[in-house]
């Protein structure tokens, strides 16, 4: 990272790191379970299993990890073996396992000669599982492929088992293993295990240590995740359970999304040789053989996509996207967590970014000491929830990718409303990322949900990291003004400007409607009786567990009030409701004074809560382009949006466990791809809702 200043003053805080849930809030999911590798009724996948002596212990989930559980129950060891009691099965890791997927998955679709050409190989893995077959990809590309070949791994999973499980599952097996075709497997599995799926719906990258291997987890309903996908794939490795006990796998549906989403000329294979699923692919475009199957399993199915079929077609967005244009010179306007990840991820693609700050990286509300990180879970309908826990797993994994801090925890969430985050435990397919507050030993006597999926940060050394890369220039200036061309002051002109400066924007562009919150904490010196406590509150106010000698208790929520000095009186109220909530946590700290040390910053919010991603629009053209017979989705044409200007702002109290996935969403959005986001969430967070919403009411000002 270069770095250029100037005599400029300056002090605009950027957007906010992510503390606070909003109050009243609550979280529970309902059990999970994996979908992995089942053969058809009455078929055989392989030799049967050799005895073996090795007694399996009951295999704990690691810190930060969430074991799978759904109703019909979770995975469970029998013998040596791993079961899945709602398929009635076990994951395909019999002692012949590894050979079975390098003869079906490899193989049989040529994979070892296509490797060794060279280029990049995109591959969907359908069916995580134990991660059998995404490991057996990965050891053959690295023993043959060229250094300058890419591989990327798409891989879909339901329910992730908890990687401990799908490790030591993978352990048991490797005496069967052809070390001459496949070696390192526990190597590259023990790579994978800070950013291994959980339950959590979303899409996230595995972190590899291998550049020149690339995995993608998509989690969830694959008849549904399977949208999030916008490339075209050269193989499809099938490996679902089987039709009879796991038909949604095998759906045509499904099959036909597989189709649009495959390369002319690229293959599918599966263990199975039934005559629908061959059927199936038949009619979307590929051209099916049987071929000899593994072991004492007579036949396997491998095609080849033709001409024909169905094709893709990228999903209908009710607020457009500019079309596609070249990037060219490129400023970013604000170093918090916001701007630093949009110029981090440009960097990373080969773009120079001038990155401009006020004061410095992570000084305005990304600047907090520590930050909480944590999903949102809801029973459907809340466009905040759902960003919010898309936006956990992919910060998960980038947090990982580029090193920053990243502290596992668990979380007891304490309020009013212990019916509703019950409901939320029943019924969401989230197993035990979410837990009842009755069996957890250090939660408050009137917490209503426990949390196992969240993580602590400290959201200024991650702006700091971030930004220190050789393709970034941080230019230390207060930006004033933004005039077309496009000039900040008399910097440029540019292309392309991102302003990701929280409600300082508002002074750049007048018509968005952002505004500050005012946010005060206190950090409170830690005590022998206050470090026993490993779990963050939530509730009204939060309190964070003990880094470096003190804890985080925050924060105030005051609209538009800009008043930069630390009250009394706002640290009064925190403490007294601390004490009015959880008075036994109170008692383990002094009351805290006017000494006491603590923040003021600001976050920037937007109406109906959720952060403006995406470009900056035009209201007066939004309302003219405003079309007319469009009563219930209402559009507007991409010309009302204003050429080359972008926003990532407004991101409230998640800026923290937000902004990554919003960075992501942009710069795909700048390189006219497609965001591993619904069309749904894309649009929740588009700036263009606003001025639609005033076009509509007949209201244009803020």
């Amino acid at each position: 990272m270069s770095d250029e200043r100037s005599s400029a003053p300056g002090g605009a805080p950027s957007d906010p790191s992510g503390h606070l849930p909003l109050k009243g809030e609550d979280r529970g999911p309902a059990p999970s379970d994996p979908s992995g590798h089942l053969p058809l009724k009455g078929e055989d996948r392989g030799p049967a299993p050799s005895a073996l002596s090795v007694h399996v212990p009951t295999v704990l989930p690691l810190q930060g990890e969430v074991p799978a559980a759904r109703a019909e129950g979770a995975p469970h060891w029998t013998g040596t073996r791993l079961h899945h009691p709602g398929f009635d099965d076990h994951y395909g890791l019999d002692d012949g396992g590894f050979a079975e997927a390098l003869h079906v998955f490899v193989d049989a679709a040529q994979l070892e000669a296509r490797f060794i050409r060279g280029g990049t190989h995109h591959i969907g893995d359908l069916g995580l599982g134990s991660g059998r077959n995404l490991l057996v990809y990965w050891s053959v590309f690295a023993r043959v492929a060229p250094p300058d070949a890419r591989l990327v791994i798409h891989t879909f999973e339901r329910d992730p088992i908890p990687w401990s499980h799908a490790r030591a599952a993978l352990a048991h097996r490797l005496a069967h293993v052809d070390t001459a075709r496949l070696s390192g497997l526990l190597t590259r599995m023990d790579q994978l295990r800070t950013t291994w799926p959980t339950p959590l719906p979303g899409v996230s990258e595995l972190h590899t240590a291998d550049p020149r291997v690339r995995i993608r987890a998509y989690v969830g309903d694959a008849t549904v995740t399977i949208h999030l996908l916008h490339e075209p794939l050269h193989h499809w490795g099938l490996d679902g359970f089987s039709p009879a006990t796991n038909p949604a796998m095998w759906a045509p549906a499904l099959l036909h999304a597989i189709a649009a989403r495959t390369a002319l000329g690229g293959t599918v294979s599966t263990y199975t040789a039934a005559g629908r699923v061959r059927r199936a692919l038949a009619e979307v475009g590929f051209a099916m053989c049987k071929v000899k199957g593994f072991g004492r399993k007579r036949d396997m199915l491998v095609g080849e996509r033709q001409e024909g079929g169905p094709s893709y077609s990228a999903p209908a967005l009710r607020h457009p996207l500019p079309p596609p244009r070249p990037i060219g010179r490129i400023a970013v306007v604000g170093a918090g967590l916001a701007g630093g990840f949009i110029a981090r991820e440009l960097a990373e693609a080969g773009v120079s970014v001038d990155l401009f700050e006020a004061e410095a990286p992570g000084a305005g509300a990304s600047g907090n000491p520590w930050g909480l990180l944590q999903p949102l879970p809801n029973l459907g309908g809340s466009p905040v929830g759902d960003w919010t826990t898309r936006a956990f797993a992919w910060t998960r994994a980038r947090a990982q990718h580029f090193g920053l801090p990243w502290h596992p925890l668990h979380v007891a969430r304490y309020g009013a409303k212990r019916a509703y985050a019950d409901r939320l435990r029943d019924q969401l397919p989230w197993g035990a990322a979410l837990e009842d507050p009755s069996t957890i030993e250090d939660a408050p006597p009137n917490a209503i949900l426990g949390i196992t999926t969240a993580a602590m940060a400290p959201p200024r050394a991650w702006c700091q990291q971030v930004v220190d890369h050789p393709r970034i220039t941080l230019r230390i200036h207060r930006i004033d003004a933004l005039t077309p061309g496009w000039m900040l002051d008399q910097y440029g002109p540019y292309d392309t400007v991102v302003l990701a400066n929280s409600f300082w924007a508002r002074k750049l562009v007048p018509a968005l409607d952002l505004h500050p919150v005012r946010g005060q904490l206190v950090t409170l010196p830690s005590t022998e009786a206050s470090r026993a406590q490993t779990r963050a509150l939530c509730g009204p106010v939060y309190l964070l567990p003990e880094r470096d000698g003190h804890h985080v208790l925050g924060a105030t929520y005051h609209r538009d009030d800009l008043a930069p000095e630390q009250r009394p009186a706002d640290t009064e109220w925190l403490w007294n409701t601390l004490g009015d909530s959880i008075p036994e946590a109170a008692t383990r700290f002094a009351a805290p004074d006017a000494h006491t040390p603590g923040r003021v910053s600001w976050r920037g919010v937007t109406p109906g809560r959720l952060p403006f991603v995406g470009p900056v629009d035009d209201p007066s053209a939004v309302a003219r382009t405003l079309d007319p017979r469009k009563r219930t989705r209402p559009q507007f044409s991409p010309e009302a949006l204003r050429p080359g200007l972008w926003i990532s702002a407004g991101h409230g109290s998640r800026g923290l466990v937000g902004a990554p996935l919003a960075a992501k969403v942009l710069v795909d959005a700048l390189f006219g791809r497609v965001p591993p986001v619904p069309p749904d969430t894309l649009d929740a967070v588009h700036p263009g809702r606003v001025s639609l919403a005033r076009a509509r009411r007949g209201t244009m000002s803020p």
